[in-house]
């Protein structure tokens, strides 16, 4: 798969987005790991009902994460079963994504590829309901990221510093 990419397999065909943003912020304070990106216009084949505006997004978080810089997470993948219904009761939302309105995603692995001085390699994989049909009459549809995200080194605040 080609890098920053978002690839959805659908029932009635694949649907590819070029990542125009990918964001990583943790926090100490909370220890707390957010993952965000959001798109271009598809730039492969239209299907028949396609989204062409583009602005597809989404969100992960992984939360009681305990680690003293972003380097070690190289290597390392995480595995988040369901978007909204998880173990800890204090977070409701895990993952979120976003094509015509926000919907959870599950089976959510998340792994750390490479890092760098300037970004962090992830690749994801998850499924939804089928975007254009979430009222479960289709198929799932399968997501699939290979991006690098970038982090601000130097990002002080109160709730967040990143490295």
């Amino acid at each position: 798969m080609d890098l920053n990419i978002l690839k959805l397999t659908r029932f009635n065909g694949e649907e590819i987005f070029e990542i125009t943003e990918a964001s990583i912020y943790y926090s100490y304070e909370d220890a707390l790991l957010s993952l965000d990106f959001r798109t271009g216009k598809c730039i492969s084949p239209l299907l028949e009902d396609t989204n062409e505006r583009g602005g597809v997004s989404g969100e992960f978080w992984i939360y009681d994460l305990e680690i003293s810089n972003l380097k070690e997470l190289e290597g390392s993948s995480f595995y988040i079963k369901d978007g909204y219904k998880n173990d800890n009761p204090k977070h409701d939302t895990c993952s979120s994504f976003y094509y015509w309105e926000h919907q959870p995603i599950s089976e959510n692995t998340i792994e750390f590829i490479k890092f760098t001085e300037d970004f962090i390699q992830v690749k994801t994989s998850a499924n939804t309901c089928d975007v254009n049909w979430c009222d479960g009459s289709k198929p799932e549809t399968k997501i699939e990221i290979f991006a690098e995200f970038k982090y601000e080194k130097n990002h002080t605040n109160d709730s967040t510093a990143i490295f």
